[in-house]
């Protein structure tokens, strides 16, 4: 009915019993029942883990009891179960049993291994085709996206600033929230990709730094962290304009491709970018993406004072980053998923000439979810239980 799967466990698997994580013997992320995963750089595989999910997995129980999550404490005593100078449940990026993402060497290697075997045991929803190709004028109001599907659907609500006390000298504060990212959405005819994306109240100017980053993954090789481009990342402010710029592979950083058309107006931002820029032709293709905003560096300028917002200015490129500051959508790694191809094309609507545009009246909010179902990460918050479709107030 039940098993319990973890990513080590405080167990002598010689003497079968009980000891510290610093004991002797102990079964740490590498041990596996045919002995330690050797490689170098074993404690970022979870061999450990991994066996014990699939021994799971191949049970099938009703429940699976996943241990641990966020404890991380350093518990030492001077003598536990024979040990002297015992850290019975964390001693060191090996011999620990914590999945969290964190800082550090581990970083967030067991938190999406879970994920993955997660989805192996719950399964997980396909992820949604999109409806026919249609041509977007982002000079107009949103009304236009009304049909258009999926809709994807991101947290609400989860940009508040933070302050709490740490481990003792220690406060942990951010006061980054800005813009909340509540969804997007995705259309394309012969020439363009066009982004939709929507935030719960209007966007702050687009003179902000780090302002409104999208991230698109078109499966090439090389990149930055599985993006191949981004939107806005080095834009000119004192214009507004938004640019295209292409991953190196060295790192962050990027090179100019070309400009793009965008739009910005209440809480939506459109932008349309021509298929062509990013290296896509006909109809079939994956593209994969993220919105980010106010994302930054840890240690950046500006100091928490309650009620009032920090500055910040500076991104380098650490992802971790994702996870502790501005807004993400989705969150952390995970991307959206758009899949065209030649069959969810449809006809090819006319090839949209428009100029850049300038800044139109709002047509008024969508209402339910453009007629289509909605999708989170690539169905990856479906594996933790997530909600597909998030249904609007009609008074939104």
């Amino acid at each position: 009915e039940q098993i319990t799967v973890g990513a080590a466990e405080n167990h002598d698997y010689v003497r079968h019993e009980l000891t510290a994580m610093n004991g002797k013997n102990v079964t740490d992320r590498t041990w596996t029942s045919l002995g330690y995963d050797t490689r170098p750089d074993a404690k970022l595989w979870g061999a450990n883990l991994a066996e014990q999910f699939g021994y799971a997995l191949e049970k099938d129980p009703k429940v699976i009891y996943l241990t641990g999550w966020n404890e991380w404490i350093a518990g030492r005593f001077s003598e536990w179960q024979g040990v002297e100078n015992a850290f019975p449940d964390e001693f060191n990026d090996i011999a620990s049993r914590d999945i969290e993402p964190s800082r550090g060497e581990l970083k967030d290697h067991y938190y999406y291994q879970t994920v993955n075997f997660i989805r192996q045991y719950k399964g997980v929803r396909a992820i949604p085709e999109p409806t026919f190709a249609k041509r977007i004028d982002i000079t107009s109001d949103v009304s236009q996206w009304a049909d258009v599907g999926p809709y994807y659907a991101a947290y609400i609500g989860n940009t508040g600033d933070r302050e709490h006390y740490g481990y003792v000298g220690y406060n942990y504060s951010d006061s980054s929230g800005r813009n909340d990212i509540i969804g997007a959405q995705i259309a394309r005819d012969g020439e363009y990709i066009y982004i939709l994306v929507e935030c719960a109240d209007d966007i702050t100017p687009c003179t902000d730094p780090l302002w409104m980053n999208v991230l698109l993954d078109t499966e090439a090789e090389g990149g930055w962290e599985g993006y191949d481009y981004v939107i806005n990342k080095t834009a000119p402010k004192d214009s507004c304009t938004a640019v295209l710029e292409r991953f190196t592979g060295d790192g962050y950083a990027s090179e100019y491709v070309a400009d793009v058309k965008m739009n910005l107006n209440g809480r939506y931002l459109q932008l349309a970018v021509r298929k062509s820029d990013l290296g896509i032709s006909g109809n079939s293709f994956t593209l994969n993406f993220s919105v980010t905003d106010n994302v930054h560096d840890i240690g950046d300028s500006g100091t928490f004072s309650p009620g009032k917002k920090s500055v910040y200015s500076k991104f380098s490129g650490n992802i971790l980053e994702f996870y502790t500051s501005g807004d993400v959508a989705p969150g952390g790694r995970f991307m959206y998923s758009y899949i065209s191809t030649d069959e969810n094309t449809g006809a090819i609507p006319e090839i949209s000439s428009a100029a850049a545009p300038e800044t139109s009246d709002d047509g008024g909010p969508r209402k339910g979810c453009g007629g289509s179902a909605a999708v989170t990460a690539a169905a990856a918050f479906a594996a933790l239980g997530g909600a597909m479709c998030r249904k609007k107030n009609e008074n939104e």
